[in-house]
């Protein structure tokens, strides 16, 4: 029998935390990172094809699965018993956009990212898309369903910056505020993960999967107005100043107050 299409978390389950250097100035020396709390909201299963055999006889196809990374393009060739189709592994951003490519998500779940227990995001290039086959027999007067699984996050962003002693980041402040600078994204990751069953699946289920702790916690803050102007400005650039004053007037303050 089929398992459930769609597995849905009761709540958010804390993966594992991320961190990437955003820039390393040598002199004076500083440096700002992003750290990316990372947790699972789903794991829903995509169908990719379907074989039916209605003959008396068992019948065998391979489904050559190739990856690449780019426009989404997908592609089916039937030639003998053999099939084709190509699909994509990035990342999809559905909330956050304005600041995503910024703090560059997509290193999360490469293969030098998190352990997230599934597949890497592949990132190699479309012209040298990497392909694996699937055996996929198809039993007499059945059918066959092939899946893949599309896994859905939320990430939790902060910023922590290092300068004249590198070695004791602190945490970035809020613009006036005494919180740290925060965003929040949902994304979803096309993985490899593939699954063969002989039922379509459907339905939805509990997500419960094993996880770590929560995540350590922040470094001591740096309030906005002491951090450096290189990292104002690195903030203020990438568009998280705007998305902060648009927090801070969303609590009731339509005070507008001046970069500094």
């Amino acid at each position: 029998m089929a398992g459930s299409l769609i597995y849905n978390a009761e709540e958010p389950i804390y993966i594992g935390t991320h961190q990437y250097q955003i820039y390393d100035q040598p002199e004076p020396p500083e440096s700002l990172h992003r750290v990316a709390e990372v947790y699972a909201i789903s794991h829903e299963w995509m169908l990719i094809q379907s074989w039916q055999n209605n003959t008396a006889s068992s019948q065998m196809s391979v489904f050559d699965f190739m990856y690449y990374c780019g426009p989404t393009h997908h592609r089916i060739d039937v030639s003998l018993s053999r099939f084709s189709q190509r699909v994509t592994t990035e990342i999809n951003v559905t909330q956050g956009n304005n600041t995503a490519n910024a703090v560059n998500l997509e290193a999360i779940f490469m293969d030098c990212g998190i352990n997230t227990g599934h597949s890497a995001v592949d990132t190699t290039e479309a012209s040298k898309a990497r392909s694996q086959d699937i055996t996929v027999q198809v039993g007499a007067n059945s059918s066959t369903f092939l899946y893949r699984k599309r896994v859905k996050y939320r990430i939790c962003v902060y910023f922590k910056l290092g300068d004249d002693d590198k070695n004791q980041l602190r945490t970035v402040g809020a613009w006036h505020l005494s919180t740290p600078l925060e965003a929040s994204y949902e994304v979803y990751v096309n993985t490899r993960d593939c699954l063969t069953v002989s039922d379509p699946m459907s339905g939805t289920s509990i997500l419960d999967i094993p996880h770590p702790d929560g995540p350590a916690p922040k470094p001591e803050i740096r309030l906005w107005g002491m951090c450096t102007n290189k990292c104002k400005e690195w903030l203020h650039g990438a568009g998280f100043l705007s998305s902060d004053k648009q927090f801070r007037n969303a609590r009731g303050n339509n005070e507008m107050e001046k970069f500094s």
